[in-house]
């Protein structure tokens, strides 16, 4: 997640590694009820409340490729997690789990800093 500069107390999904700044992981699940007309793919539209996970708390996050466990990692275009090794990219969380592209893991969050 990222602040919305245009809107105070408001947030959207982090686009990259560098995106900042770069703050909690938002709920697991979609807005709507599961149920394949009314699904739409998001955790939550423009103006709906929505948890979001901050520094220490563990929650699952959805990657956007292969990751191991104790991966650092960081957002890819989709909000999705990412392993970072990159001078520069931003933190977000350490893996818990191993995974694949699509997966759900569980990660903890972290403070959401510059890899060093």
């Amino acid at each position: 997640m990222i602040l919305d500069s245009s809107n105070p107390g408001y947030v959207l999904q982090a686009s990259s590694a560098t995106a900042t700044p770069l703050f909690g992981i938002c709920q697991e699940g979609q807005w709507r009820p599961p149920w394949a007309p009314l699904q739409d793919g998001f955790a939550a539209i423009q103006g709906i409340n929505i948890l979001i996970f901050g520094e220490r708390e563990e929650v699952k996050l959805q990657i956007g490729g292969t990751v191991t466990v104790g991966d650092l990692l960081t957002s890819d275009a989709n909000g999705r997690g990412i392993t970072t090794a990159t001078t520069g990219n931003l933190v977000i969380a350490q893996a818990l789990m191993s995974g694949v592209n699509l997966d759900y893991i569980q990660v903890r969050v972290l403070e959401g800093y510059a890899h060093a």
